[in-house]
């Protein structure tokens, strides 16, 4: 911890599992906005806080922009994420505006930082929080210490919003990490991915692996895509399947509505009998944008979403889902191996990849938890 100077005087701890002492489950520390300073942090001379209005193509623009050229960019990769506009507007266009931030200096922007408030359950608390997310620096200010400055603004804004914890995910070896998630790969679009090196084949092998990764050729579910009239039965259904895991998001019936009904970048699906919905899953949309290939410029990829599942199980589920989302032209399935998905992966020949992740609370303390005891999913 001595190497982190930021996060050793930060309200992050996590208790060892031990099953003789009292679960532990609380804030670490606890203030009132009063205890919090009503003005910005300073920034180095020139450079000003800028709240993003994603409503102002303008602003929009910005955001996008500078996250393309800048937000997980590794160039000795061919590809990086390519969160679209609409992505940003249905994630980040939320009742705190101000929690949308960036660093401006002379028009162009320099970093953002991002808090988007969710309720997460923990056990048998529902807590409100912020997701903290889009954390970027222009790669000219990258070892000015800019991040715990980006981290106590947001932090501040969010206090004052009387919100006291967040959760994050990072690379760093915290004494709060909850888990480690690792990504999973299902191919669809197999020749493509094969002209990307994504699949290192021969061309014998490739005939094979196209047959190996084959959807199934109609579907085997009464599935269809989630409507308005669902969202009440499927909300109730939603939060009643969640209580078995011991950390998991927790919506309303107005914030499932505004998470899952969007089409252009979220897919959502239902499974009904004559009676009921029985089943729910969904999708997000986040394409990455293929560099330096001249037969190429985006790769279609789709992540799993949150689910719920009654009466279909989710191996078949999934496995209807990898035809829709064939015929909707997406070429690659990522999925974390949390929540139930690791009960899939092998039968749906999911391949396991090397990007993974450490998740993390910021003010609240609890029990470490195994991937598969979690349903908390980062965009």
């Amino acid at each position: 911890m001595e190497k982190h100077l930021f996060w050793k005087n930060q309200p992050i701890e996590l208790v060892g599992s031990n099953e003789s002492e009292k679960i532990i489950n609380h804030p670490i520390e606890i203030k009132s906005i009063n205890d919090i300073k009503k003005e910005p942090y300073l920034l180095p001379d020139g450079y000003e806080w800028y709240i993003f209005d994603l409503n102002n193509e303008t602003d929009l623009n910005l955001l996008y922009t500078f996250l393309l050229e800048y937000y997980v960019d590794d160039p000795l990769t061919f590809k990086r994420f390519h969160y679209s506009k609409e992505l940003l507007k249905w994630f980040l266009i939320t009742e705190y505006n101000d929690l949308v931030l960036g660093v401006k200096y002379k028009n162009k922007i320099y970093a953002t930082i991002c808090g988007i408030p969710l309720t997460v359950r923990i056990l048998d608390k529902n807590i409100r929080m912020v997701e903290i997310n889009f954390l970027c620096i222009h790669h000219k200010l990258r070892n000015k210490r800019l991040t715990p400055v980006l981290i106590k603004e947001v932090t501040r804004r969010t206090n004052l919003h009387n919100i006291w914890q967040a959760f994050y995910t990072t690379g760093l070896e915290l004494p709060n990490n909850l888990f480690e998630g690792t990504y999973y790969h299902r191919y669809i679009n197999v020749p493509k991915l094969i002209d990307l090196n994504i699949i290192y084949l021969n061309e014998t092998n490739a005939k094979i692996a196209t047959k190996l990764y084959k959807t199934i050729d109609n579907l085997t579910i009464n599935i269809r895509l989630l409507e308005e009239k669902d969202c009440k039965e499927c909300c109730e259904k939603f939060n009643k399947f969640h209580e078995k895991f011991k950390i998991s998001i927790f919506f309303n019936e107005d914030e499932f509505k505004n998470h899952f009904l969007s089409n252009k970048v979220i897919y959502s699906y239902v499974v009904e009998n004559e009676t009921e919905i029985t089943d729910f899953i969904s999708f997000f949309d986040l394409p990455n944008q293929v560099r330096e290939n001249t037969k190429y410029d985006n790769l279609k990829v789709a992540y799993g979403y949150y689910y719920f599942y009654f009466n279909t199980p989710i191996e078949t589920l999934v496995s209807n889902c990898l035809l829709l989302l064939k015929r909707k032209g997406y070429e690659l399935l990522n999925y974390l191996d949390q929540y139930d998905n690791q009960s899939f992966f092998d039968k749906l020949k999911f391949k396991k990849s090397t990007a993974s992740m450490n998740f993390n609370f910021f003010n609240w303390i609890c029990p470490p938890v195994k991937n598969n005891e979690v349903a908390l999913i980062m965009i």
